[in-house]
């Protein structure tokens, strides 16, 4: 099995963090089927593991935690996205998730820190742009 690991680091609070990642879904699915992260176990403080359902054209459901911890004037994050498969379609979905995670991640770093949000580069592409 592989495994997709990201650790993105964002000058804020880490429930300031936790708390944006459940209110700006959009932000960090841009582009997936959903408006709120699918159900899942949470463990405080900032700890949440669920199945995802997104990867199942590649053939089965794979498992994403999400683990903030406070640093240095700021949260680390960091995202396991596990039990992807082998194969061309498990590939596609991995390179796609991947990118979405970081895109995500940047997007709602660059909020917290500036209040700007980064997929709206230019204002006449406001709503058809995906990434940033």
């Amino acid at each position: 099995m592989q495994s997709i690991i990201v650790q993105s680091f964002i000058t804020a609070p880490g429930q300031v963090v936790w708390d944006a990642l459940f209110a700006r879904t959009d932000l960090l699915f841009d582009g997936l089927p959903a408006d709120a992260w699918p159900a899942g176990e949470e463990q405080p403080p900032f700890h949440k593991t669920v199945e995802w359902p997104f990867t199942e054209a590649a053939g089965g459901r794979t498992q994403g935690s999400v683990t903030l911890h406070e640093v240095g004037g700021g949260t680390r994050v960091d995202v396991r996205h596990e039990g992807w498969g082998e194969g061309p379609a498990w590939d596609l979905a991995i390179q796609g998730h991947f990118a979405g995670w970081l895109q995500g991640l940047a997007a709602l770093g660059t909020l917290l820190e500036t209040g700007a949000d980064a997929r709206v580069a230019d204002p006449s592409l406001a709503g058809r742009e995906r990434y940033f």
